[in-house]
């Protein structure tokens, strides 16, 4: 989070939506900035408002394991799917949750996460708009293969 709030402090013509069920009072202070909207405890209809309107959705994840998401699948991917937002994600939590430089902006490692975001912000809308379409296919795969294994079960 940190490193996600000093590229905002770096890119103030970029807007941001933070979305948390907590937040302790040091990245309150941080992320009152003026292109950085803080929802915290937001509704659903907040969230989905929040990602209607988003692009991109960075996947901040920098631990020297990937730790829980080998065990559970996080909401961003659902919500990058459901939405179509371009992840900007850490190479190995790309290559577990099976995204490509066709649908994602890919990093490798915490100290190339600004380059990725600069990268992600100075796309054309043709650009977007490819990555998009591949996000799109990549949910209708994951849809076949979620019906597959439900009839196996049924």
């Amino acid at each position: 989070m940190d490193t996600y709030i000093d590229w905002l402090a770096q890119a103030p013509d970029n807007n941001s939506y933070v979305i948390c069920s907590s937040i302790s009072k040091d990245y309150v202070e941080k992320l009152n900035k003026d292109n950085v909207n803080l929802f915290v405890r937001a509704s659903f209809a907040q969230l989905f408002q929040c990602c209607r309107e988003a692009v991109f959705l960075p996947f901040l994840i920098h631990e020297d394991d990937l730790g829980y998401y080998e065990q559970a699948i996080s909401g961003n991917l659902n919500l990058a799917l459901g939405f179509g937002l371009i992840p900007i994600i850490d190479k190995r939590l790309a290559d577990l949750y099976g995204f490509t430089d066709a649908e994602a902006t890919i990093y490798n490692g915490k100290r190339f996460f600004y380059q990725a975001m600069s990268e992600a912000s100075s796309m054309s809308k043709a650009e977007i708009l490819q990555k998009q379409k591949a996000l799109k296919k990549l949910k209708e795969k994951f849809t076949a293969q979620t019906l597959q294994a439900i009839n196996k079960i049924i």
